[in-house]
This record gives C-alpha cells, sequence and structure tokens, in this order.
C-alpha cells in the first residue's frame, strides 16, 4: 500500500506542477500556448506527416528529419487521433515524464538495491524544476531521457538478459538516438563500457571475445539508425538533421578550422572545462544540497566500475557519460550554456545527476554511520540489515540515523521545490513572448493575406503552422541551401550577407518576416521590402531579438487587405 501510495503522490506532483505551470503562463499570455517557436515546428511536421506528406514542412516538398524525428513521428500519431497538438504533446510527455521517474527508481534498485532510495530519488526528480518546462514544451526533452535511461538501465542489467534479450540495450540506446542526436554517442559508450568489463574480467583474449559479441550489436543498431542518415542525405545533402548544423558555434573545432581568431587550446581545453563548470553550476542552482554528495557517488561509480571483484563490478557508462556528453559537444558545437533554454540540451544528464547525488548521499551516510548512532555491523551482516532497514538518504543505519537521512529527503525535496516558482516564471514568459510574436505574426499573415503566399522567415514554427503558408527558412532548418550561406566561412570572409540576399531576390518571396537586428543587410532595402506590420516585446526574455518585422515585397503578387504599418 505505501509503494502504490508513493507512485500516486509521484503522479500528482507532476501533474500538480505541470498545472501550475499551465495555469501561470495562461494567466500571463491570454492563452495556453508553448514555451519556444521550435514546439511549433514539431507541430507543422506532425501535421503534414498526420495529412500524409511525410516529413515535409511545406507540404509536397520532402525536408530533412527533425532534431528528435522519433518523438514528431509519436505527436503526428497522437495528432491523427486528436486533430490537436498542444494537450496531446503535454498528455504523452506526462506518461513519458511518469515512465523516467519509473527507470530512475529502477536504476537506483540496480546500481545500490536501495528500494527506499530509490523511491525517494525518483520523488526528487518528481520535483526537479526542468521537469515541468520540458513536459509542457511540445518537444523531446522527456522522450530523449526516458530511452537514454532504459538502455542504461538494461546495459547496468546486461548480464541477466540472455540469448536475444541481449540486444534490448542496443535497441534502446538506438531509438534514444532517433530521438535526440547527441544521444547516438550512448552506443559507442555502452561498448567502450563492455570492452573494459571483457579487459577486467582476466580471461584471455578479451578483444576479440569482444569484437565477436559487438558485431551484432552493431548491425542491429546500423539497422535502426541507418534510414535517418540515409534519407538526410537524399533529401538534404547532411547526414544529420539540418537543426543540427544550424546551431554549431565558433568555440569548438570547426570553428578552430575556419577561424584562426580560435585557438586550439581554447577549442580543446577551454570549451570543454567551461562547459563542465557551466553544468555543476546549474546543478548545484536546481539543488546545492546534492552537489557534494553527486562527487562522492559519481567517484563511488567509477570505483565499482573498475572493480576487479567481478560481484561488485559495475558499469562505467553512467559516470562516463555524465562527463564525455557535455565535452563532446564542447569539441563539436562549441560551447553551450547547460542552461539554455530550461537545460533541454542536457536532459538526459538532468535525472542522472539527481540519481548520482542521492546514491553519493547514501554513501556518505554509509561512512558517517558512527557519527549517527550505533557502529556499522560487520560486513557479513551489512547486507542482511539493508533488507531489514530502510536505505533513503544514507545506508542501513540505526534508528537515529534513519531520521536523519529521512531529514536530508525532506531538505532535499525542499530544495527542488523552492526553484519551482522561478521555473514558472520562466515558463509563463517563455510563453508570452512565442505567443506575442511568432503566433501573433502568424494569425496576422493567416487573416491579411490571401492565397497561398511565399514566406521568407527566419522563425518558421508558428508562423508556418498557422498560416499554412510555404516558406522559405533564412535559417535553413528547412531550407538546406540556406545553410552553406551562413556557415562560419562565410561569416569570416563577409560573403554571406551578400549571397543570403541575392538567395532571397532569387527565390521572390512574397514577404519577408524576420529580426531586423539579425538582418540589417535586408531590413535596409527599402527598394525590395515594405514593412507592413512589427511586434515589438520589451521585456523579451525567450526569442532572438525584441522585434520581428513583416515585410512586403516588391514581388509580391497576393492581395493583402491592408499595408500600413501596424504594431
Amino acid at each position: 500500500m505505501l509503494l502504490i501510495l508513493t507512485w500516486a503522490l509521484i503522479g500528482g506532483v507532476i501533474a500538480g506542477l505541470a498545472v501550475w505551470h499551465l495555469v501561470a503562463a495562461r494567466q500571463l499570455a491570454g492563452e495556453f500556448g508553448l514555451p519556444l517557436d521550435d514546439g511549433w515546428i514539431h507541430a507543422r511536421f506532425a501535421q503534414n506527416i498526420a495529412r500524409g506528406y511525410g516529413f515535409a514542412f511545406n507540404p509536397g516538398e520532402p525536408t530533412g528529419t527533425t532534431t528528435s524525428p522519433l518523438w514528431t513521428l509519436l505527436l503526428a500519431l497522437g495528432y491523427r487521433l486528436t486533430g490537436e497538438h498542444l494537450f496531446t504533446g503535454i498528455a504523452l510527455n506526462y506518461a513519458l515524464a511518469f515512465g523516467v521517474c519509473a527507470l530512475v527508481c529502477l536504476l537506483v534498485v540496480a546500481l545500490t538495491e536501495g528500494r527506499w532510495l530509490a523511491l525517494a530519488t525518483a520523488l526528487v526528480f518528481a520535483v526537479t524544476a526542468p521537469l515541468s518546462w520540458w513536459l509542457l514544451s511540445g518537444m523531446e526533452p522527456v522522450l530523449y531521457p526516458a530511452l537514454a535511461l532504459l538502455g542504461i538501465l538494461l546495459h547496468v542489467r546486461r548480464r541477466q538478459l540472455a540469448g536475444a534479450r541481449g540486444l534490448l540495450p542496443t535497441v534502446a540506446f538506438a531509438f534514444a538516438g532517433l530521438a535526440r542526436p547527441e544521444m547516438l554517442l550512448l552506443f559507442p559508450l555502452a561498448l567502450a563500457d563492455d570492452l573494459l568489463s571483457f579487459v577486467r574480467d582476466g580471461r584471455g583474449r578479451p578483444v576479440p571475445r569482444w569484437a565477436g559479441k559487438a558485431v551484432l550489436h552493431v548491425l542491429v543498431f546500423a539497422v535502426i539508425v541507418a534510414p535517418m542518415f540515409l534519407y538526410n542525405l537524399k533529401v538534404t545533402g547532411y547526414p544529420l538533421p539540418t537543426s543540427f548544423y544550424s546551431k554549431l558555434q565558433r568555440t569548438g573545432v570547426s570553428g578552430a578550422l575556419v577561424d584562426e581568431r580560435v585557438t586550439w587550446v581554447a577549442a580543446l581545453v577551454g570549451g570543454p572545462a567551461l562547459e563542465l563548470w557551466k553544468l555543476v553550476a546549474v546543478w548545484a542552482r536546481d539543488n546545492c544540497l546534492l552537489i557534494l554528495p553527486f562527487f562522492v557517488g559519481w567517484w563511488w561509480l567509477v570505483r565499482q566500475g573498475l572493480s576487479r571483484n567481478e560481484r561488485d563490478r559495475g558499469s562505467l557508462l553512467v559516470p562516463g557519460l555524465l562527463v564525455i556528453q557535455p565535452v563532446a559537444w564542447a569539441l563539436v558545437g562549441g560551447y553551450r550554456d547547460p542552461a539554455y533554454q530550461s537545460q533541454r540540451y542536457i536532459a538526459d544528464l538532468v535525472p542522472l545527476y539527481v540519481l548520482v547525488g542521492m546514491v553519493g548521499a547514501w554513501r556518505l551516510g554509509g561512512l558517517l554511520a558512527p557519527l549517527l548512532g550505533r557502529p556499522r555491523p560487520p560486513a557479513r551482516r551489512r547486507r542482511k540489515r539493508r533488507q531489514q532497514v530502510p536505505a533513503i538518504g544514507g545506508a542501513s543505519l540505526a534508528p537515529r540515523g534513519l531520521w536523519l537521512s529521512i531529514a536530508f529527503v525532506v531538505a532535499v525535496l525542499i530544495a527542488s521545490a523552492a526553484r519551482q516558482p522561478a521555473s514558472v516564471e520562466v515558463y509563463a514568459n517563455n510563453v508570452r513572448d512565442t505567443t506575442q510574436m511568432q503566433v501573433r505574426i502568424g494569425r496576422w499573415l493567416r487573416n491579411h493575406v490571401e492565397g497561398k503566399a511565399l514566406l521568407c522567415v527566419n522563425d518558421i514554427g508558428a508562423i508556418g503552422y498557422i498560416t499554412d503558408m510555404p516558406v522559405l527558412d533564412l535559417q535553413g532548418l528547412v531550407t538546406p541551401e540556406v545553410l552553406p550561406l551562413r556557415s562560419m566561412a562565410r561569416h569570416l570572409d563577409g560573403t554571406g550577407p551578400r549571397l543570403i540576399t541575392e538567395f532571397v531576390i532569387a527565390h521572390e518571396p512574397d514577404y519577408l518576416v524576420i529580426f531586423p537586428q539579425w538582418y540589417p543587410f535586408l531590413s535596409m532595402r527599402q527598394d525590395l521590402f515594405t514593412p507592413v506590420f512589427e511586434v515589438v516585446l520589451p521585456d523579451n526574455i525567450t526569442n532572438g531579438s525584441n522585434v520581428m518585422v513583416i515585410y512586403r515585397t516588391t514581388w509580391a503578387d497576393v492581395p493583402q487587405d491592408e499595408t500600413e504599418v501596424e504594431g
């Protein structure tokens, strides 16, 4: 009964916090909505998939996959059943959020055998601030952690998976890669962890034995993920979704290759070090009480993974991922603040932070047992006592230690809950900004422009979804021809503005919808573009600029019922 009540509490907490966020956003924005224009991009793709157009932003024009093709397909299935995307996406993400809590619980049990510790960890994650934002985002920040944790759990328990079931971790990792490109890293890390396990067991010829096992896993992984690469290559010329390339920063290795101002020391050392430092700072803000235990838990997992005792040997996948993933992104994509957009780019690492922090608290409780009650029992009695005395914030302790453990869990819950008001405020402001800018722009175009005008825009999501008009994407997400024009090389040689202007002129759109601050070389061309509507957000915290303007072009051949400047 207590177990059922605990899970009911976790489900209620997730739902209650989501409702709090929704109500606050509704009051501020005047309607329910999405916090980012990116969510509207998924909605547009899902809409067209449900209509039978496949992966196409503009009906009839095949486009590369979204950053999360798996989420887009799930949303399309839901859209097909319900005819709407907002609350459909929320319902899907709520189920996934509950699933993430369950997987966190199971993973803690697999690592420590502490069932009460596992339940406490799941509850702490349920009140961790970013979760509600992710759940309501209309995007994939709950899907890919769910699949990543499922794969990690199956990998940790891989010795119990006989026969064909031994392939389940690989299948989970492959689907995680379809939910977020960064998750493609999980599979090679798992293979490396397996190789180290073969080496540590001391038997002869570990590499050939590992390779013989790995071949089948590589084939299964390739069969699942290859269609995404092949489709994108055929349609866009790029193996990964175009959104990956549009977000590359000059501070990484790709920047050092083309920009002599970016030193290799900065790209190889400075960026990764800053990424890790900011990551720890973000987690300390989420819950400062778990920082010290996190390092203790991380080190304990490393020691378990390196243990030569087969009975005690664990996996290095969790501690390795916590370091390698942010470092790999900093190297490949350049430094990106982990807190950016409510941590949606590190959503798989946040539950691992909570998990490792709570495991570290459990280890600290065991180390401090003599200070909390009677001395620790002999090793031969410790396992039996752990089954008798709940381990929550500490190891199996005397009654005094148990109460201190409970007090620690309560304190951790309060520390996480204390971040909720700030999370609610951010979400509400995000919804307000997106609704009052991109959604408002889209509605103006829908209501004032007749026919199917060709739009050239830099934020395609809400505008494309609401107007149902074809778009040219100046960011290159659904118009990959733009990506070379706005590459780092073009930025450095100064030819980017001229090339983008030539691209716009060659395609002769009816309307140009841009942030003038981003494209001053376009907004200054009064001979080509006449402003007809603008939105100004003085308190904007979400969009790339406070001002977005609609320009009617000289090529426009669609009727417009009013042309005066509005705002």
